[in-house]
């Protein structure tokens, strides 16, 4: 006897997310510098946004909380607060990002020298969340969608950083075991299958993890 489809509940399927290529987050960024009111601070604030969530995996509310001082410069170090699991956290930057943060931070000063968190709106008030995921779904028009939703996402930036950090380390043939707890800390989770969650087998993972396994078979 066959037992019922769904006899056990819903199954739980995890959708696939979008993997931005190297184009396409190219393409973002130029179509946030192309963003109304030309001349005013919204483009840089998108901009600006855009590429620090995709250089660091931040989550958008993590982004949006910033304040000033947990930006630091001088140390090329953020400061993560209040996050989903962990109460503080730091991030290293990579030094291509520091131009650019510090390039919004001088235009930001002209904009709202009173506004105490990092990014501002056009009133010199924090970005809200709803209104960034607006703007963000007009800015990905003409990206087609590989993942299984109807439009790419910005927390999408998180899982391709996580993949494209996975493939340097995989070309460089590090301990991924001992790196993959550096990106667990690194994205503010608390356990390794948290991390897990944000890997997805793109094309190039999945060609190095086979030259590495053929790499690994006896010669006949």
């Amino acid at each position: 006897m066959v037992p019922p489809t769904g006899i056990l509940g819903r199954a739980f399927v995890r959708r696939v997310p979008h993997i931005y290529s190297s184009k396409e987050l190219a393409q973002l960024l130029r179509a946030a510098r192309k963003l109304l009111p030309s001349g005013s601070l919204r483009p840089h604030t998108y901009f600006t946004l855009i590429g620090l969530l995709a250089s660091t995996g931040m989550r958008l509310g993590e982004a949006l909380r910033l304040s000033v001082d947990d930006v630091d410069l001088d140390a090329g170090i953020i400061t993560v607060r209040r996050s989903k699991l962990h109460d503080v956290r730091l991030l290293p930057l990579h030094p291509t990002a520091l131009t650019p943060l510090a390039r919004y931070h001088r235009r930001r000063r002209v904009y709202a020298p009173e506004a105490k968190t990092f990014f501002v709106s056009q009133r010199g008030t924090g970005l809200v969340t709803a209104t960034v995921e607006d703007t963000f779904r007009g800015l990905v028009t003409g990206i087609k969608c590989r993942g299984s939703r109807p439009r790419p996402r910005l927390t999408d930036l998180r899982h391709t950083f996580s993949c494209r950090v996975l493939l340097k380390w995989t070309r460089r043939a590090q301990d991924l075991d001992h790196h993959l707890l550096l990106l667990m800390h690194y994205l503010g989770h608390s356990k390794i299958r948290h991390t897990y969650w944000y890997l997805t087998g793109v094309p190039e993972l999945l060609q190095q993890a086979a030259a590495a396994f053929e790499s690994r078979l006896p010669r006949w």
